[in-house]
This record gives C-alpha cells, sequence and structure tokens, in this order.
C-alpha cells in the first residue's frame, strides 16, 4: 500500500492553483485573473473602454500596469472632422497644399505641410520670400491679426523709421502700413523733408507722410519762431522757446515741467542779437544756450562768403 500512497500525494501536489497570480504586462497576454484589461501590443484589447464617438489614443494601455488609461480616449481618428481638429488621419478626405504637393494628416489631426509647395496664403510666414505675416486661407475680409507695433516694421525710406502707431491687416503677407506714422522716431519729418524726399508710409506710395512741426525736443525752426513770437515779445526776430510737442507732432503746447519758463533766446544761425561788445540790440533776445556775463560776451561768429563778411550769427 506504501507506493500508492506516494502517487497519491504527487497528484495533489501537482493539481495546487496560484491563488494570487503574478502581471506579466508586455507578454501579449490579457490576464484577467492578474487584473490585466489590455496588452499595449494587442491593439483589439483596447475596443469597448472609450465612449460612442471617441477612440483609444496614443499610450490607452498603461505599459507597466496593462490597465486601460480613460483619460487617453480621443475623438482624434476617429474618421470623422471633429471641431478643434485641421484633419483626421481615418477621414477619406485627406488635406490638400494650396500651391501644389503633398500634405498629410498627423496622428494628433493637424496638417504637416512640410511637402507642400510654399506661398502666400499658405497659413506659413515665409521670411526668405519677403513675408512679414500669414493668416492662410482668408475666408472673412474682416479678420485680424494681434497688434503689430510698427515700430517693428520696417519702413519704405531708409533712415525714416515708424515711430508710433500699430497694424492689424496682414495684405498680401504684407503688415498693412496705413496706420502708421513717423512721428515718435526722434526725426523731424518737417514739410521740407516730406517734399524733397517725396515720403510716404506705405511702400506702394499710396499713402503720404503728414509733415511735422516738431518730433520730441527736435522742431521746424520757422513753425517754432511763430509759436514763439507773441509768447516771447520777439518783434517779428527770428526766435525759440520752451515747448512740448503734441502726440501727433503737429503742434506746440506749453512746456510740461514749468509753464511759466519760457526759455526764450535767439537759435543758431540767426542774426547775432548784439554789437561786437556783447551789449544786446534793442528788442532783441540773447543767443540760445550763452550764459549772461558781466561784463557782457560777444558769442556770435562771423559767416563769410568767399572773402566777405555776410553776417554774423548765433553759434
Amino acid at each position: 500500500m506504501r507506493p500508492l500512497l506516494v502517487v497519491t500525494l504527487a497528484a495533489v501536489v501537482g493539481c495546487i492553483v496560484d491563488l494570487d497570480p503574478q502581471r506579466d504586462c508586455g507578454d501579449a497576454y490579457v490576464d484577467e485573473l492578474a487584473g490585466e484589461e489590455c496588452e499595449p501590443s494587442q491593439v483589439e484589447s483596447l475596443s469597448g473602454y472609450c465612449p460612442a464617438g471617441e477612440i483609444p489614443g496614443p499610450g490607452a494601455c498603461d505599459p507597466t500596469t496593462c490597465r486601460f488609461v480613460p483619460d487617453s480616449c480621443t475623438r482624434c481618428g476617429n474618421g470623422v472632422l471633429d471641431p478643434g481638429e485641421a484633419c483626421d488621419p481615418k477621414d477619406m478626405n485627406q488635406p490638400s497644399c494650396l500651391f501644389g504637393g503633398v500634405a498629410q494628416c498627423r496622428s494628433d489631426c493637424t496638417i504637416d505641410q512640410s511637402k507642400c509647395a510654399r506661398g502666400c496664403g499658405d497659413g506659413v510666414v515665409d521670411v526668405d520670400l519677403g513675408e512679414e505675416c500669414d493668416l492662410g486661407p482668408v475666408n472673412d475680409v474682416t479678420d485680424k491679426a494681434a497688434p503689430v507695433d510698427c515700430r517693428e516694421l520696417p519702413g519704405p525710406t531708409a533712415g525714416r523709421p515708424y515711430g508710433s502707431g500699430v497694424s492689424t491687416d496682414c495684405v498680401k503677407c504684407m503688415w498693412d502700413r496705413s496706420n502708421c506714422r513717423y512721428c515718435g522716431n526722434e526725426r523731424l519729418e518737417d514739410l521740407d523733408v516730406v517734399a524733397d524726399e517725396e515720403l510716404h508710409i506705405d511702400f506702394d506710395n499710396k499713402i503720404k507722410a503728414l509733415p511735422e512741426v516738431c518730433d520730441g525736443d527736435q522742431a521746424d525752426p520757422k513753425a517754432l519762431s511763430q509759436y514763439c513770437q507773441d509768447r516771447c515779445d520777439a518783434g517779428g526776430f527770428t526766435v525759440s522757446c520752451a515747448f512740448t510737442c503734441a502726440d501727433k507732432c503737429d503742434e506746440f503746447l506749453e512746456p510740461a515741467d514749468d509753464p511759466t519758463e519760457l526759455a526764450c533766446c535767439t537759435p543758431s544761425g540767426s542774426a547775432c542779437p548784439n554789437d561786437e561788445k556783447g551789449e544786446l540790440y534793442k528788442g532783441r533776445l540773447p543767443c540760445c544756450g550763452m550764459p549772461a556775463s558781466d561784463p557782457p560776451v560777444d558769442h556770435c561768429s562771423e559767416d563769410w562768403t568767399g572773402n566777405t563778411l555776410s553776417l554774423r550769427v548765433c553759434p
């Protein structure tokens, strides 16, 4: 009887079942007893977890635990062009190139245009083609871009940068300059400059620049003299005085710091207001920037034409 007992014990031992099986995630077998819900390599194991109209996205099956990740459900790849998608990889209507070439729909439902021919209107700013902006196909003529500071844009005339204004219109892949101004660039675009340089705002020379009387601390001497005449009681002589330039560079305003400080004087290059001993002529104002002294000093310089003294002027 002893041999029979040995055989019976061996049979019992061979039938022992592991009641706490360990997961072996990644073995291509969904071991439900071990708590696995899916296998990363088995696409069919992911079905049935996502709501209607959604599909499992990348990383839907956790490669460590082999459990389904609910947040991975997505509409991208369901074969339908859903809101927010530029395309869908499973949609039969694949994206096309505006100027020829081959466009592809990426796995994240965005369009890869790297193999498309380039051109204005393709939504890509091609700097090497001279583009400044590209909003893509514009279906609404009122489409606007984020405001662009005109000071960041080149102007049509070298050495004449814009000083103010913004642009929100992208026209033929160039920022519209119609709201740009030279005012604020600390360069005086007065009437003579506008006329002599035929200064325009745009590259098509359709919008002519408005002449300035001042810009920052610079001023048109003739315009400033007219403004200062009554304030300085200049009697018709060329004169300068303190001012604040208006925001549009089209007029002079009272000085912002001290409106009572007139700072009236005879500007550089104007006829000398004093004799050779430094004594001021009646009704005249001293040269600008020249300190008063006792006894008076003649600061004027001589302006010669050839061998002839034509005029004594303020330095």
